[in-house]
């Protein structure tokens, strides 16, 4: 498989007791490229997914899998009306390098509110994942949009028990109850509530243990990497929980009769 927006490689983390391998990553901010690097030294990290020329990758991967940013969909856009200019919407250069790859099938991660990607080819079925429906703690939920060449859907399994959900692990680092919380601003509009968005996640260790928890990741993932607490927390928080990972991942095999 060809993985855009990596990260840390939580996909990786997870298909790789299915026995699947990665053919190249896509990355381009400096912390998560140095994990890849130095986790996986003989797989490319070619960079900004968008600038690759995908016909020389034509036809070679089963899946491209990725994430783009999700900040432009998010409710952070209803706080802050400048979120998401960053990067903007990718999904279009997603759908043009599915289209230039010609994988055999993909699959993208994104919040709700996201557009479903439609490429010429591919029949494309959603379905929503909620970390705590599979076996997770948090109450994160995601969109994973499935593109086939004849439709086939996802079948998640879902734990018929479960407890309260806990709140997501952010990659601001944040314990925050409430993620969205507006006051008038005394001119007739609204202003973010500071007093609910101060950040309190970069105060200690402690933060990041309970990050690595609640994602389900290993203990001590990341203590080998030179970065901040803060660096951890980040790219921490910006992946899949590792039980939601595993359940999309299973699903995929089911779906293909792999």
């Amino acid at each position: 498989y060809i993985s855009f927006c990596s990260g840390i490689e939580a996909a990786t983390v997870a298909w790789h007791p299915l026995g699947w391998t990665p053919l190249a990553f896509c990355e381009i901010d400096r912390f998560p490229s140095k994990v890849l690097a130095a986790r996986y030294p003989g797989v490319p990290n070619l960079g900004d997914f968008t600038a690759v020329d995908w016909s020389q990758w034509a036809g070679k991967a089963d899946i491209c899998v990725g994430g783009p940013p999700c900040q432009a969909f998010s409710r952070l856009r209803f706080i802050n009306p400048l979120a998401g200019l960053k990067h903007g919407n990718l999904i279009p250069e997603y759908e043009r390098v599915i289209s230039a790859a010609q994988p055999a099938w993909f699959l993208m991660e994104n919040v709700e509110a996201a557009p479903t990607p439609m490429v010429p080819g591919y029949i494309v079925k959603d379905q929503i994942v909620r970390d705590i429906w599979v076996g997770g703690v948090t109450d994160r939920k995601r969109r994973f949009s499935f593109g086939t060449p004849h439709g086939r859907e996802l079948i998640i399994e879902w734990f018929a028990l479960h407890c309260e959900p806990e709140h997501s692990a952010l990659a601001s680092g944040g314990g925050r109850p409430v993620p969205v919380v507006l006051e008038r601003d005394g001119k007739g509009g609204h202003r973010s509530k500071k007093s609910v968005l101060r950040n309190y996640g970069y105060q200690s260790r402690g933060v990041l243990a309970e990050h690595i928890r609640k994602q389900g990741l290993p203990i001590g993932f990341l203590e080998e990497a030179p970065f901040t607490v803060s660096g951890k927390v980040a790219v921490i928080g910006n992946g899949v929980p590792l039980p939601m990972g595993r359940a999309v991942a299973k699903a995929v095999k089911r779906a293909l009769d792999l």
